[in-house]
């Protein structure tokens, strides 16, 4: 099945694709969207694959560990 992307979306997905182990960004600017994009992505793939682990409270704490 093929997805219809944003081109932030389509770099944060390229990244995640390619194993990006930590982003940074300053808020507020356009590349936020990406960030974003991956923070959520990386939450949602914790939850479904460590949902004992899963600490929604502070999600970029420990984001990349």
């Amino acid at each position: 099945m093929k997805n219809l992307v944003l081109g932030n979306e389509a770099v944060a997905q390229g990244a995640i694709d390619a194993g990006i182990s930590g982003v940074y960004a300053y808020p507020g600017t356009p590349s936020t969207e990406i960030t974003e994009y991956i923070q959520k992505y990386k939450i949602l793939q914790r939850i479904i694959l460590n949902p004992q682990e899963a600490t929604l409270s502070s999600p970029s704490s420990d984001l990349f560990s």
